[in-house]
C-alpha cells in the first residue's frame, strides 16, 4: 500500500511497458525544441511531439505524454539525442 501512495506502482509499470527515459515537459522542451524550423515553432510540448513524430516518423507508442512529464522509449532518446547533438555541431560550423 505504501508503494502504491508513494507512486512506485505507476513507475514499475511504466517501465515494464518500455518507456525507460522520463523527463518534464519544459526540460524536454528546452532540448529539442531547436530541432524545428522556426516556421513549425508553437505551443506546448503536445505540438513539439505531433512535429518530431511525423519527422522521425514514430507513433505514440513510442513516446506518452503525462501531465508533468514526457516518457520516451530509449531508441528513440537516443535519435533526439543524436540529432539535438548534430543540429548543434552545425550551427557551430557555420559561424
Amino acid at each position: 500500500r505504501q508503494l502504491r501512495y508513494a507512486g512506485m506502482m505507476e513507475t514499475i509499470r511504466i517501465r515494464r511497458e518500455g518507456y525507460a527515459l522520463r523527463e518534464n515537459h519544459e526540460s524536454f522542451n528546452n532540448r529539442f525544441h531547436l530541432l524545428l524550423h522556426p516556421s513549425e515553432q508553437g505551443e506546448g510540448i503536445a505540438h513539439l511531439v505531433k512535429i518530431l513524430s511525423n519527422r522521425l516518423n514514430v507513433t505514440d507508442a513510442d513516446w506518452q505524454i503525462g501531465h508533468s512529464k514526457i516518457f520516451l522509449k530509449r531508441e528513440l532518446a537516443n535519435k533526439l539525442e543524436m540529432l539535438a547533438m548534430l543540429r548543434v555541431h552545425a550551427a557551430a560550423r557555420t559561424f
